[in-house]
């Protein structure tokens, strides 16, 4: 779920303009999903597990893109 989710995210997000707020957006979504992670234990259901995995993937997908997209735009057009 997490990769699809990644994959969906940053289809939607990189059509629009601006890393810094899909940064800020993916820090957040990375803390939200590291918080949850914080409160399983090893009686956890199943569900829990899988909601910390879609929360993971909004972050990744930002994240990526966005990285990617402020090397492109601080290279040297050589």
């Amino acid at each position: 779920p997490m990769f699809l989710l990644a994959i969906g995210v940053s289809i939607w997000s990189g059509r629009r303009k601006g890393v810094r707020s899909k940064l800020l957006v993916g820090a957040l979504g990375q803390i939200a999903a590291c918080l949850i992670l914080l409160t399983l234990s090893g009686s956890s259901p199943l569900w829990s597990l899988l909601l910390v995995a879609v929360v993971f993937g909004v972050p990744q997908g930002l994240n990526n893109l966005a990285l990617q997209n402020s090397v492109y735009f601080q290279a040297d057009p050589e």
